[in-house]
């Protein structure tokens, strides 16, 4: 399929999406996340990025990639298995911060607050994005349009408002002007691209990175796997992570996980005391640890090479 026939084929799952309400969670079309709900300016805190540093990244909300963005990287292969995503994060949010200054992306992106002024802002933001992005979005609403409905980009998307953001200072680059500012600056410095795939596929997908952020990819492992039982999607989800450690992973680098259940997973373990993993090993203990890992608080974990 070319690129212009998978733009197509979006728009029509997104249009049967908003029309029909068929989004499911971890579907190909399924609504984005507005903004993050971990608290990623705790988690670049710990890290300090150089220019060289190549980043593989789900890409989500797109908070997280940006705050590394800011904090130094310039390189960056992200990915999702939410096609909307893409179109959300890299086609609208992005642009927003290229084009937009902090007090009018704060503004727009305060969407329990609708106006005319602000649909203009967000029609002006479309008409900014590269062509396959702006393109997308025009002929999704003027779809739905042809249903009697005036659509927005906030349609599409879900989860935590930018109030939220602001109060738990979760994201660095929203904390202040001047954060933002350099953020606009080192955007228009980075490579970012984007592929649709499965956490499943990256082994035989891509290269070698430095950086690997896989965030709660555990939260989420029964849908992985969802073929499996519990005990053997978890398996199986452990021993995907240590592919990507041993094919994906740069010597010297770093694979970053956030929320790891360690209380979920110890008590699967526990009710399963024959249970083996390898070559991952977890301990059921009240940390959890993998070969050279190092266990950060809340339940993060950051493994080296």
């Amino acid at each position: 399929m070319t690129a212009s026939e998978q733009r197509e084929k979006d728009i029509i799952e997104a249009t049967n999406m908003y029309l029909y309400k068929t989004s499911k969670l971890h579907d190909a079309y399924s609504y984005a996340y507005r903004f993050t709900n971990e608290n990623v300016d705790s988690i670049w805190s710990l890290f300090e990025f150089s220019a060289n540093v190549k980043l593989l990244s789900v890409l989500s909300s797109g908070d997280q990639l940006f705050d590394m963005v800011l904090n130094g990287i310039k390189n960056a292969d992200t990915f999702d298995c939410n096609r909307i995503a893409e179109y959300y994060t890299l086609g609208f949010k992005k642009v927003a911060i290229e084009t937009l200054n902090y007090y009018q992306f704060l503004d727009l992106f305060n969407y329990e607050k609708r106006s005319r002024k602000k649909s203009k802002m967000e029609n002006y933001v479309i008409s900014c994005a590269p062509e396959e992005y702006k393109n997308f979005w025009q002929e999704l609403f003027y779809n739905l349009k042809q249903s009697g409905i005036n659509s927005s980009v906030f349609d599409f998307v879900r989860g935590e408002n930018i109030q939220d953001v602001l109060l738990n200072n979760r994201c660095n680059y929203l904390k202040t002007n001047e954060n933002y500012t350099s953020l606009q600056k080192a955007l228009r410095e980075s490579n970012i691209t984007f592929k649709y795939n499965d956490i499943k596929n990256i082994p035989e997908g891509y290269g070698k990175y430095d950086f690997i952020y896989i965030s709660n990819i555990m939260d989420y492992f029964n849908d992985i796997f969802s073929e499996q039982s519990e005990l053997d999607a978890l398996s199986s989800t452990l021993e995907l992570l240590q592919k990507i450690y041993d094919v994906n992973l740069n010597k010297p680098g770093e694979i970053l996980l956030t929320y790891f259940p360690r209380t979920f997973i110890n008590e699967i373990l526990n009710r399963n005391s024959s249970a083996k993993f390898s070559p991952v090993k977890i301990s059921c203990t009240k940390k959890v640890r993998y070969p050279n890992a190092v266990a950060l608080e809340k339940g993060r974990v950051l493994w080296k090479k």
